[in-house]
């Protein structure tokens, strides 16, 4: 078989971001996620990791609500608009642990996100200081929503 190598055009114009539909029984009913894009899942990763605190970077533990901040940066509407803003992630880490884990669960499989690495996030970011409220750079998507 021949290989066909692809364009720049084809590349950037492939429509690479699926959805997937989960039913949520905790909550009545469906909710829909996305695969995050490259620019979004660096940002979430990145965003663990700095903090600024009194105008300082550096390093700071920002593992807490890891699940809520993916799930609010996979969330979407049916129109594929984010059904979560920045402001939403702490009370949506106050939701069912199940249901948000369960929904946790697509989103690493989706995006190639094993607990594996997972693990290594958490041991590598414990090894930072113990602020996990010293920064507001956390990710920011691609319509321009922060997802602390």
């Amino acid at each position: 078989m021949e290989r066909k190598f692809l364009s720049r055009e084809e590349t950037l114009a492939a429509d690479d971001i699926e959805t997937r539909d989960l039913y949520t029984p905790e909550w009545g009913g469906w909710m829909r996620i996305c695969t995050l894009t490259a620019y979004e899942k660096d940002e979430l990763e990145v965003g663990m990791v700095l903090a600024t605190t009194n105008g300082k970077s550096g390093k700071a533990k920002r593992i807490d609500n890891i699940r809520a901040r993916f799930v609010a940066a996979a969330a979407v509407d049916q129109k594929g608009g984010k059904l979560y803003s920045a402001r939403d992630v702490a009370a949506l880490g106050k939701k069912s642990a199940p249901a948000l884990s369960r929904i946790f669960a697509a989103v690493q499989e989706m995006n190639g996100i094993s607990d594996d690495d997972v693990e290594e996030m958490e041991k590598n970011f414990a090894r930072g200081g113990s602020n996990s409220s010293a920064t507001d750079s956390a990710a920011t998507s691609a319509s321009g929503t922060s997802v602390e």
